[in-house]
């Protein structure tokens, strides 16, 4: 996950190369005049970042006002009920579930979601379950390739749990060959359609996934021409703190994924490979 930290490094070297600009007209300039104010600024980056003092800025950056289907507190707040999402009676809403990542876990060491899919699993559980009782008619596409390699795909290791929450299997459709965001949207396109679909009353589209990573999602998606209301767990919860954490660190590395991954995309659609 260090990666995407490193990724800003060749902007710390840009600015300690423009802060060495008045010993180089000295005539003073050599590699230690650079490796030192590089060094401090690199240092600089990976504290605040590890104790989550730019995590405010990258939340408002990736904030794609996603709606939930968790359960409201007993007095919900008016922002609170304002993200509650409901369904219409009578309709044919597909709820696609990305992919977050399988990991060996648990006391027999089995393939199991990581965290963040376990988050969109329940919600994907706790929106069919409501669309149901609300008169829908909902179905489930789980869309999550194997990218790790690991003995199964993403969406076959997700899909006995979205069962387990009651997901009917005649509802859900599980798509397992994609490895990335970009054909997460491009593999699931053809699989919208249903018989309760027309071209004048399309089926509503509810797109789940996590809130850092749903403002990229929804750039890929919509370059297949789907439109999908975001639905998200929370946000991960931020502690700004003088010393540096892993959790911070991580959510970090995370948030800086997606912007660097968001930019990618712009870069890609300029070129004309997406």
């Amino acid at each position: 996950m260090i990666v995407f930290q490193l990724a800003a490094l060749p902007l710390c070297a840009v600015l300690a190369l423009l802060l060495c600009v008045p010993a180089w007209r000295r005539g003073r300039f050599g590699t230690a005049a650079l490796m030192r104010p590089a060094f401090a600024l690199g240092a600089i980056w990976f504290w605040v970042n590890a104790c989550g003092w730019l995590q405010p800025l990258y939340n408002r950056t990736l904030d794609a006002h996603s709606m939930t289907c968790a359960t409201p507190s007993p007095a919900p707040t008016r922002d609170e009920a304002a993200t509650q999402l409901h369904f219409t009676a009578g309709t044919h809403p597909v709820i696609i579930v990305l992919g977050g990542g399988t990991d060996f876990t648990g006391p027999h060491d089995s393939l199991q979601p990581k965290s963040d899919a376990i988050e969109k699993i329940a919600m994907a559980g706790a929106c069919y379950a409501r669309a149901r009782a609300e008169g829908a008619l909902p179905r489930v596409i789980v869309s999550g390739g194997n990218p790790q390699r690991h003995p199964m795909a993403e969406g076959d290791v997700y899909a006995p749990d979205l069962i387990a929450l009651g997901i009917r299997r005649e509802d859900l459709i599980v798509e397992n060959k994609s490895w990335n965001t970009y054909q997460n949207a491009e593999f699931v396109a053809p699989l919208i359609g249903s018989p309760g679909a027309d071209a004048t009353r399309p089926d509503p589209q509810f797109l789940i996934t996590t809130a850092l990573h749903m403002h990229r999602s929804l750039l890929n998606f919509a370059r297949f021409g789907m439109t999908p209301t975001p639905v998200a767990p929370p946000w991960h919860a931020t502690h700004l703190a003088l010393w540096p954490s892993l959790p911070a660190f991580l959510l970090s590395d995370t948030a800086l994924h997606e912007i660097i991954g968001t930019v990618v995309f712009h870069v890609y659609r300029m070129i004309g490979k997406y």
